[in-house]
């Protein structure tokens, strides 16, 4: 449950990978329909360098957005109903109890959020069913270690750790 990056030194910029990692494969599904982002990197990929954004909904969970970030797509492609949709920022990336990827903040959060933040995100056992998203601790290290102690506790369950950037009502 060791990380080679002290909690405390973690920044909002802070930016850090592990230099030997077993590869893993993890899958989440999407809320988006049609080709847009069909050849994105997964939200677990750790190779991309760019801050990625993510679309997530009560449907699942987007490949990366590296660039622009566009609403009418956003309209074409995520299908509306009972549901929220958020717009997150991926911040890390943890398996085995271990950080593996840890990316700088790129992009700023629409509200100022007081609590619950950061999101950890966990791919359910059945590759059929919706993903679990918690709430974690501010500020980003405490998130950081939440994330790490959830796999732990999951024997070493991938966890996505985001940062909320905006929501809306999707109906």
């Amino acid at each position: 449950m060791a990380t080679e990056l002290p909690y405390n030194s973690i920044q909002e910029q802070t930016s850090w990978y592990r230099d030997r990692v077993e590869p893993f494969s993890q899958s989440l599904l999407s809320p988006v329909d049609g080709a847009w982002l069909s050849d994105a990197p997964s939200p677990f990929d750790l190779d991309h360098e760019t801050t990625a954004r993510l679309i997530e909904t009560n449907r699942g969970v987007s490949p990366c957005i590296l660039g622009e970030l566009e609403w009418r797509r956003i309209y074409d492609h995520v299908p509306m109903g009972y549901t929220q949709l958020f717009i997150l920022e991926k911040r890390a990336v943890i398996a085995g109890g271990d950080l593996l990827r840890l990316w700088p903040s790129k992009h700023e959060s629409v509200k100022d959020f007081t609590q619950d933040k950061y999101r950890a995100i966990i791919a359910d056992e059945d590759p059929e069913a919706t993903h679990l998203s918690l709430g974690v601790s501010n500020p980003l290290w405490a998130a950081v270690k939440a994330g790490v102690r959830i796999s732990h506790r999951m024997s070493g369950a991938p966890v996505l750790l985001t940062k909320i950037l905006s929501e809306v009502s999707w109906h």
